[in-house]
């Protein structure tokens, strides 16, 4: 067997990825800048475009808003540019109701295959400095990010941010019913085997099979209906029961489930495991833009699965 990759390609791609080569477009220059709406009360000085620029910046550097007002200032320095950098007080307000569209991600006609995941974000709250100083014990506080990625292409095609109280299944429905490109085929772990998701999944009128590539609990047994009126859970509850779980994962290609941990991986890596915002509104807008980076990075060039061919 053969195995064929890209990593020249994706050699590339990374180190494209640490270019600080910068410019802004005429286009992003005149929009730099708010325009007047025409009505009482005061006026904002920067545009979306602007507040988005920075706070984008600020994520990939890894930097205070403070620290990313001087940065943007710097580089409008260096380039001639005769702009204001938005200041760190305008930078916090405006990134509370900041609306930003998620990056779309490329699919091909045949369909995605989504793969869905969730991992906790740790946040700043009240008694931190109490912690860290005096040893206090205090129950930590975390967000839980949900991911729904492109198996095919690594990118992400849905993203929430929620408390960490909210179940994996229930944004996952959430997922299936906002995401506009067809899905093909819909894999998670355990935690995601409902009748709900099944139901949404096979919902959906994608002109495809919509395969659920979903593990069954250990104690799940096939329905009453089966087998005359089996269910696509049922067939995978049959399958295990005659010839075992580890065939099944072979049979479904479940190591596949691995890329969206991967993803999980890139964006704690990159990005960081802790959100840097204080207030929710602001920490949702921070996650989405999060992935937003990620999405651009993955264009610049991912590895490809190996592929087998017959010697």
């Amino acid at each position: 067997m053969a195995f064929k990759t890209d990593w020249a390609a994706y050699d590339q791609a990374l180190k494209q990825r640490g270019s600080i080569t910068l410019w802004m477009s005429d286009e992003a220059i005149a929009q730099w800048y708010s325009k007047p709406t025409g009505k009482r009360g005061a006026q904002l000085t920067y545009s979306d475009l602007a507040i988005e620029t920075s706070l984008t910046l600020r994520l990939v550097f890894k930097q205070g808003l403070r620290q990313t007002e001087g940065f943007v200032e710097s580089l409008f320095e260096l380039m001639n540019l005769d702009l204001k950098a938005p200041d760190h007080s305008t930078l916090s307000r405006r990134g509370m109701v900041l609306d930003i569209p998620s990056s779309t991600a490329s699919f091909s006609d045949e369909g995605l295959v989504v793969v869905v995941d969730s991992t906790g974000l740790k946040i700043f709250g009240a008694g931190e400095w109490s912690e860290t100083k005096h040893g206090l014990s205090r129950r930590r506080q975390w967000r839980k990010l949900h991911l729904s990625i492109n198996a095919k292409t690594l990118e992400i095609v849905e993203s929430s941010l929620t408390d960490n109280q909210v179940g994996d299944s229930t944004e996952a429905l959430h997922h299936i019913n906002t995401i506009e490109a067809p899905i093909n085929e819909f894999m998670a772990d355990g935690a995601y085997d409902c009748h709900q998701i099944y139901d949404a999944v096979e919902a959906r009128d994608d002109g495809g099979n919509n395969a659920i590539t979903i593990p069954p609990r250990k104690n799940a047994v096939v329905s009453e209906h089966f087998p005359e009126n089996a269910t696509r859970r049922d067939v995978h509850v049959d399958f295990i029961d005659t010839h075992g779980r580890s065939a099944w994962e072979m049979e479904n290609e479940y190591s596949r489930r691995l890329l969206v941990e991967n993803a999980m991986g890139r964006f704690k890596g990159i990005i960081g495991s802790t959100l840097r915002a204080r207030d929710i509104k602001s920490q949702k807008v921070e996650a989405l833009l999060s992935c937003n980076i990620l999405n651009k990075m993955a264009r610049l060039g991912t590895p490809l699965r190996p592929s087998m061919a017959q010697a």
